[in-house]
């Protein structure tokens, strides 16, 4: 099927080319085509104007007159169905398509109703008949005129005739591939209308892309010292050409590798030529910085009638220059001459007369080379603009180290001085804050040195952003834009140390300084980490301290978490949730303030103090401790050392003592506790709480703090020491393991505890009141004798003649009652 080929301009289409006479036909304009299906259907149209009512193809118009309309008229037994393919045949995408028709009515099949042809298009179908088709409401035709009698109707009279227009949008058809229109005639009520299309206009639409910087700036197709094109940034920020490619022989990127020319800065130049790269630049007297890609490897890089095509690295083309005397009558031929333009007429694709021949000292301060004349390497745009370079294409700098340099200079003469103000931010310095160039000194460039703040933070390899800003009398100067300069920074300082795997924000840098949210900051350090993050926004706080002895204070609120490190800290944590690992050293941890928070403590060894009035504490240590317990849940967990846990401000909450092997003292107030000791000597005074004691095997003393005030029930075990035990008014278990005990249940009911092997002297028992509990013992087994002497007052109960039990005060007849014993 032979296609419309669309090129970049409007296609335009009027069907007036076609047959006048004869009744049928089948010839159509390039492109077009018509499809019937049906009974009826044919490979013919029929040439009427409006006065057939049978279904078919038609070509409209009035006899004897070359006007006409390509349509249908739908029927029972044809469905007429026409339109057109088209194939993209430019170097662009088409993402657009401006669409305008005319739509006729030619015949009036029923009034006072509708018809209309529907709007349809296709990217991949190869006929009318195949492929997928998409609606396009908005390019429909409905019947303009539906009054009067049905039959035929002037299609170019006013009241029968639409314009319809619209634009597709959203498309990406690429170049070489091919799209279908068409327009179906809808099935109505009754006989359908003869409808028409007339004056077709398609406009391909392109994404309008960003006008290139890098242009084609000058050529010379043959000369003594090589043909070469001059490639410009003319733009103002850098332009990295890898990928980029030059092609003449075809319309397609990638013939020839432009990648050597790396990073070009604004203003720069290079070259491509079909010289060795060395000889280009000695000939031209270029600096052998001056980038060159030579050695060309095709015969005659260009010729006297050519193209120089530039693709970036998408593969879009960035530049295009179709010259030749012989193709383009009057322009310039570059025959040991090179041609340049100016910089407005550089989008021209086409050579033209703005192309000139180099001559010497012309505003391109063009030069002689073995005879050719040229100015390779210098393009010189004449308007106003800021031209910066970076040493190396890009400034790299390092904190307390390397330093870097951008030059700056006028493309122009101003008529008045230019100053440029030179802006860093926080993170570099540069050597001068203003540059002046003046009418006499504007093409001379001056450098700036640009060095990185050496702060003590660590930020890791980060950047730096240096802006300036114009001002002058000449107005074309004054206010004119500079590219900002972005300097790339490796740091000197080492990253933060981790806190409970999170990166501290308060800590001792290798050069012994501050770092981070403290009072001090940024000095050297003295021994103390105060947060000075209270106030208004109360951040959290991560603080590292060193292996030294440290004064650290996370502040009163935000959740902290604090690693102090060896030594013998004092560490002061807020009302938040906090972490602290105090490390080993002599250790003072307490809670600023009233305490709070879901708090986890690590004393680890030494002798450590710690102390909160509020807050749910874990606390872990392995040292010798002191510890105070407020209000809160607490869990104290010790090791081997001789902890003394106390309460702080009456105490409360429900907590868990589990203190080690040490000799360990407890005393507590309020508050419910379970208390397990290891195997020394423990001393623990209970409060008025609930409370469950297991105290091990050593010689233990648990006795009531405040035995005058009512208590909750207590469960009191021990092991095999000699242990004395004493309760208060609640309901209270004794139970003294297998040593030589002394217990004491206060009022309530209390149970005491005996077992073979142990000797219980139970101070207080009362009738009715308190039981006895036997351990691996019946009652049968018991008997019950009164003392004699200093123990007359008193009952004992022995098994096998073994004294068991001493009863303080008591007569033995009332003791051995099964009442008394569970």
């Amino acid at each position: 099927m032979v296609t419309v080929n669309l090129t970049d301009t409007t296609y335009e289409q009027d069907f007036n080319n076609l047959p006048l006479f004869g009744i049928t036909g089948s010839l159509l304009p390039t492109g077009w085509a018509f499809l019937e299906t049906g009974t009826a259907a044919n490979t013919t149209y029929s040439i009427n104007n409006g006065s057939f009512a049978t279904g078919n193809t038609y070509l409209y118009g009035e006899a004897n007159s070359g006007e006409r309309a390509l349509g249908g008229l739908r029927s029972t037994t044809l469905v007429p169905t026409f339109g057109a393919s088209f194939t993209n045949t430019t170097d662009s995408t088409i993402t657009g398509l401006d669409i305008s028709y005319v739509g006729e009515l030619w015949r009036l099949g029923a009034p006072d109703r509708e018809d209309r042809l529907e709007f349809q298009y296709s990217l991949d179908a190869s006929s009318l008949a195949t492929g997928s088709w998409l609606n396009f409401d908005e390019l429909d035709f409905v019947t303009p005129n539906t009054t009067g009698t049905p039959g035929a109707r002037d299609g170019n009279a006013p009241e029968n005739r639409t314009n319809i227009s619209a634009v597709i949008p959203d498309l990406a058809i690429d170049p070489g591939e091919t799209f279908w229109i068409r327009w179906t005639d809808f099935a109505v009520p009754g006989a359908n209308d003869g409808l028409a299309v007339d004056d077709f206009s398609l406009t391909p639409l392109f994404t309008v892309p960003l006008v290139s910087d890098i242009q084609i700036t000058e050529f010379m197709y043959q000369g003594d010292s090589g043909e070469f094109v001059e490639f410009t940034n003319v733009g103002t920020a850098p332009v990295d050409m890898t990928g980029w490619s030059f092609s003449n022989r075809t319309r397609l990127p990638g013939e020839f590798s432009l990648d050597d020319f790396g990073i070009v800065q604004p203003g720069e130049s290079v070259i491509l030529t079909t010289a060795n790269e060395a000889d280009f630049r000695t000939a031209w007297g270029l600096d052998v910085s001056f980038k060159v890609i030579g050695n060309l490897d095709v015969q005659n890089l260009l010729r006297r009638n050519d193209e120089i095509n530039l693709y970036d690295a998408d593969g879009n083309l960035s530049d295009r220059l179709t010259y030749g005397d012989q193709d383009f009558p009057g322009t310039i031929r570059t025959q040991n001459v090179s041609g340049w333009t100016t910089l407005d007429n550089l989008d021209a694709t086409e050579i033209n007369d703005g192309w000139l021949l180099s001559s010497i000292n012309d505003p391109q301060n063009s030069r002689e080379a073995g005879g050719s004349i040229g100015s390779p390497g210098v393009f010189n745009s004449g308007l106003p603009g800021v031209l910066l370079l970076e040493t190396g294409a890009s400034t790299n700098l390092e904190e307390g180290g390397a330093t870097d340099t951008y030059t700056i200079a006028l493309r122009s003469q101003p008529s008045a001085d230019v100053v440029i103000t030179i802006n860093p931010d926080g993170q570099t310095t540069t050597n001068v804050t203003t540059l002046i160039f003046t009418p006499d000194n504007w093409n001379v460039a001056q450098t700036v040195i640009v060095t990185a703040i050496d702060d003590d933070v660590f930020e890791g390899d980060h950047t730096g952003s240096i802006t300036h800003t114009v001002t002058s009398e000449d107005d074309l100067y004054d206010g004119i834009s500079v590219r900002s300069v972005t300097a790339n920074i490796t740091d000197n300082d080492s990253p933060p140390p981790l806190v409970n795997d999170l990166p501290a924000t308060m800590y001792v840098n290798s050069r012994g300084l501050v770092v981070g949210p403290a009072y001090q900051a940024g000095e050297l350090y003295a021994g103390e980490l105060f947060s000075n993050s209270d106030g208004t926004d109360n951040p959290d706080d991560v603080i590292a301290g060193t292996d030294g002895d440290d004064n650290i204070w996370g502040g009163i609120e935000g959740n902290d978490t604090i690693d102090a490190g060896e030594g013998n800290n004092t560490i002061g944590f807020g009302n938040g949730n906090s972490w602290v690992l105090a490390g080993d050293g002599d250790d003072f941890v307490y809670a600023v303030g009233e305490g709070g928070g879901d708090n986890i403590i690590d004393l680890g060894a030494g002798t450590n103090i710690f102390w909160a009035a509020g807050g749910n504490n874990t606390i872990t240590a392995r040292g010798r401790n002191t510890i105070g317990i407020g209000t809160g849940n607490d869990t104290v967990t010790t090791r081997n050392g001789n902890d003394f846990v106390y309460s702080v401000n009456g105490g409360g909450g429900t907590n868990v003592l589990s203190l080690g092997n040490g000799f360990n003292e407890v005393w507590v107030e309020g508050g419910d506790y379970t208390i397990t000791t290891g195997r020394r000597d423990d001393i623990i005074g209970l409060g008025t709480g609930t409370d469950i004691v297991d105290a091990g095997d050593g010689d233990n003393i648990i006795y009531m703090v405040n035995p005058d005030l009512p208590a909750g029930n207590k469960i009191i075990r021990t092991g095999a020491g000699d242990d004395y035990i004493a309760t208060g008014s609640g309901d209270d278990l004794l139970d003294g393991g297998t040593g030589s005990n002394i217990l004491q249940g206060g009022a309530g009911s209390d149970t005491f505890v005996i077992r073979d092997g142990a000797y219980n002297y139970i101070l207080d028992f009362e009738l009715g009141v308190d039981q006895i509990q036997l351990v691996d013992l019946e009652f049968e087994q018991l008997s019950f004798v009164q003392g004699q002497g200093d123990t007359e007052l008193d009952a004992f109960i022995a098994v096998d003649d073994v004294i068991l039990v001493q009863v303080a005060n008591l007569e033995a007849s009332q003791l051995g009652t099964s009442v008394n014993f569970v």
